[in-house]
């Protein structure tokens, strides 16, 4: 709880109220020099020191004409413009609007749980689940909660405007909720309103989505319950209603209320609401009405997307699974697969849409920079993968396309030991490459990212020069390394490391035969399947901080750093990571004899 405090202390903002706006006073680092370290201020700590780096700023937040974009019992929601100034160099495109949530105290006399909840939610770890706030003010009347600000709107907006969303998506926004909650629910907090409209929209290229509004958060340590009635009525869970009492009659209940809620927001998504009267949810409770899954008509959920919400709408809450264990449910590795599949269309489209336009009007490739990399084309799309069921079915056989874009009259036998097309967009410069780079074929070579779940895997790897994974993995990998001719290049990182911490060549078909029995045991129970060989090249750290905006796919809004295990990454992507490993190498040079990776502390 101490901590907490510190965290509600250190966001709280200086503020004077203006005509229209709000203005506060800051301190912020000064803009370093050229050659100017600030090293010192590690070293000697002192409050001089620090005030001799930092300067103090005005910004002053003008309320825009209109500016309600929320509105509830506890007040409203405005957008507010930080209004330009000619000397503030601080000013950026993340931080020139907010939401600025607005309290009424007398209407919330437990307002300051609020701002607690908000402050331990806006730390770094948590900056990918939940909306961060930027600070909070008050006055006599009102404190004021100044937030990052989604210009999407909430889910509520898009189901109402676009109608059901496809499982895939569906599931990928199902995933990050939980992601969010199971962080909540680990230092014993509920959300206890979790509904479409407090879960915010951040990107749908990729589904990006954070969890909003703390307003009824509550704190609940181990062994206690809850029982003060909150939440909105459609998307509370039976024990909110009354049913399994306690012995003393009392309606009790714990943080399993927001699992509910996710099935129910899950299920909407999809269909419809699944309780649209309250007889609805008493009947299900009962066990005198089940879920349906057919209506509206025409709608196909597969049967591990329909075992997911019955598991999570669990009436008896004893019985409701932990955030925790939910994550682990199958539906999302079936949506991950569908994910990756997509992903491979994207790729084939984007360079058939590039052929295209390249036929009609040639112009020159872009320089490889992430302000243009969209613009950047990936030319191997010769074959498509599209097809009727029966071409999907055969991996042998692919219809060719023209650079027209026209069904070619002939059909091109694939096999999965033939190459594949060698990439044929702006050339690659070894120059820039470390030495240990130099020599790969880098219009031949695939590229994947490869996950390893612990530390231990990846030390026995570096060992003993192999790899073990799951089956779909090592397929794709296997398919990779035939139809490049033996040119692949992986890229590893350990779960939760937030880094990339090796570079490996394969070296080796797949040996589906032979499988390491050195690979600690998963912990779903699956097994790994097939082993190939490794040429380690590189053993140094490249952190994801540094390379967060390279794309996994031309033109896509997914990042290398997020692919799922053996995904494939495209050979642009690929090559600016090798680029990024030489510099991170001439910084600090790998020495493969002498480097083990339990030498890094992974958090």
């Amino acid at each position: 709880m101490e901590h907490t405090l510190d965290l509600v202390s250190a966001l709280r903002l200086d503020a004077e109220f203006i005509a229209g706006g709000v203005k506060h006073k800051r301190r912020v680092l000064k803009k370093k020099k050229s050659g100017e370290s600030l090293a010192r201020i590690e070293e000697e700590p002192s409050i001089e020191i620090k005030k001799n780096l930092s300067i103090e700023i005005e910004e002053i937040w003008d309320i825009e004409p209109g500016s309600i974009i929320g509105q509830g019992s506890f007040g409203i929601v405005r957008f507010e413009r930080r209004r330009p100034l000619m000397s503030d160099q601080t000013q950026t495109s993340h931080n020139q609007v907010r939401a600025v949530k607005e309290i009424r105290k007398l209407s919330t006399p437990d307002y300051m749980k609020e701002v607690q909840a908000v402050a331990k939610f806006s730390q770094a770890q948590y900056e990918h689940f939940f909306i961060q706030s930027y600070g909070w003010f008050e006055n006599q009347e009102s404190v004021f909660i100044a937030m990052e600000y989604c210009r999407l709107g909430d889910l509520a907006r898009f189901r109402n405007r676009e109608g059901p969303f496809p499982e895939k998506t569906t599931g990928l926004v199902a995933r990050q909720v939980l992601e969010g909650i199971r962080f909540m629910h680990e230092v014993n907090f509920a959300h206890r309103d979790l509904k479409p409209g407090n879960i915010l929209v951040v990107s749908t290229s990729p589904w990006l989505v954070k969890i909003a509004d703390f307003g009824i958060s509550k704190e609940c340590h181990e062994g206690t319950q809850l029982q003060t009635q909150l939440g909105t009525t459609e998307y509370m869970a039976p024990e909110l209603k009354g049913h399994f009492r306690s012995s003393h009659k009392i309606s009790v209940y714990s943080i399993s209320v927001d699992i509910w809620a996710i099935g129910v927001i899950t299920m909407e998504l999809l269909l419809t609401h699944p309780f649209l009267y309250s007889s609805d949810q008493e009947d299900y409770t009962l066990g005198t009405k089940p879920l349906r899954f057919d209506e509206p008509p025409g709608m196909d959920i597969s049967e591990s997307c329909q075992d997911f919400i019955k598991l999570l709408l669990t009436p008896n809450p004893i019985d409701r699974p932990t955030a925790a264990a939910a994550i682990l449910h199958s539906w999302f590795a079936d949506v991950a697969l569908l994910l990756e599949q997509d992903n491979l269309l994207s790729v084939q489209d984007e360079a058939i849409l590039s052929q295209r336009h390249d036929a009609a009007a040639p112009s020159p490739m872009p320089l490889l920079s992430w302000s243009t990399f969209g613009n950047l084309r990936l030319t191997d799309g010769s074959r498509s993968i599209r097809g009727n069921r029966s071409t999907r079915r055969s991996r042998s056989t692919r219809g060719s396309r023209n650079t027209q874009g026209t069904q070619s009259s002939t059909s091109t036998l694939v096999t999965d030991n033939t190459p594949l097309d060698t990439y044929q967009g702006r050339p690659f410069d070894p120059s820039l490459l470390v030495s240990s780079f130099r020599n790969l074929q880098l219009d031949k070579t695939k590229y994947f990212v490869l996950r390893s779940n612990n530390v231990t895997d990846m030390e026995t790897s570096f060992a003993f020069g192999q790899w073990s994974a799951m089956k779909d993995a090592n397929t794709r990998l296997d398919n990779g390394y035939r139809r490049s001719g033996g040119h692949v290049i992986l890229f590893f990182s350990i779960v939760g490391s937030q880094r990339f911490c090796g570079v490996g060549r394969m070296t080796s078909p797949m040996d589906w035969d032979t499988t390491s029995e050195d690979w600690l045991p998963r912990d779903d129970g699956r097994e790994y399947q097939g082993q190939f060989t490794i040429d380690w090249l590189c053993l140094n750290e490249l952190p994801f901080a540094g390379i967060k905006n390279v794309p996994a796919y031309l033109g896509k809004g997914r990042r290398a750093i997020a692919v799922m295990d053996g995904t494939a990454i495209c050979p642009e992507s690929g090559y600016e990571l090798l680029r990024a490993y030489s510099e991170e190498d001439r910084r600090s040079p790998c020495m493969l004899e002498r480097r083990r990776i339990g030498d890094v502390a992974y958090s």
